[in-house]
């Protein structure tokens, strides 16, 4: 039988490593990479459905590398949690032009998928308060055809927010006419640029001090409050 991905977390941590010793993670990490491979192709489909049925668009699908999901059994072990713990093995986002597109399209899979066998393990409502962002997150469990259940996961958000958040992966989702339409209704200057509110998720996240992460989140609030529509 080959190696299982699931883990049962010892009380004694010295157990726990000693375990894991001789390339035991590396070799999860590249069994966990290639099911993903797999996962992905069954996510990007409930994705690109949910999306034509209510006029959006999808990303390209986005896979964990075996590096980075090597990374995260890392940080999950020094955290606690159970070290392969992974939900975002493969990442897809679907895109629609306003929040009202958004909210059907959550409420369909929160009614269609919830709890559903294959279905979605979580829904997360991304407002978050301090920052100013706004989005949908599901975590997605998709059952390979080698038997293996692997977690995926699905952003729904606007165009408009994808173009804030994230400069690069809005280069290569967004049209020129996305761009453009954006750019023509929240104009070009430094203030709104692409991606800036990635810059100040990081100037948050790294703050010194509560003075400055308030005003770092007032900016990042005001720069959000552009996009939301």
């Amino acid at each position: 039988m080959g190696e299982q991905l699931t883990y049962t977390p010892t009380t004694d941590t010295r157990n726990s490593l000693v375990s894991l010793r001789g390339g035991a993670k590396e070799r999860q990490a590249n069994q966990m990479a290639r099911e993903a491979r797999r996962a992905g192709m069954e996510v990007q489909n409930i994705a690109a459905y949910v999306a034509n049925l209510f006029g959006g668009t999808t990303t390209g699908i986005n896979y964990k590398t075996p590096k980075s999901i090597r990374g995260k059994f890392d940080r999950n072990e020094a955290e606690g949690k159970r070290y392969n713990d992974v939900k975002d093995v493969a990442r897809t986002t679907i895109l629609f032009n306003s929040q009202k597109d958004v909210q059907r399209a959550v409420a369909f899979m929160e009614k269609n998928y919830l709890n559903k066998s294959n279905g979605i393990d979580r829904y997360k409502k991304q407002d978050d308060p301090e920052s100013g962002y706004k989005g949908n997150l599901f975590n997605i469990s998709m059952k390979t055809r080698s038997g293996k259940t692997m977690t995926t996961e699905v952003q729904v958000l606007t165009k408009k927010m994808l173009y804030a958040k994230d400069a690069g992966a809005a280069k290569a989702s967004l049209s020129k006419a996305d761009i453009a339409k954006i750019r023509n209704e929240v104009g070009n200057g430094a203030s709104v640029k692409m991606g800036r509110g990635h810059e100040l998720y990081e100037k948050l996240r790294t703050a010194k001090g509560e003075k400055a992460r308030k005003r770092i989140a007032k900016i990042s609030r005001n720069f959000y409050s552009k996009f939301d529509s």
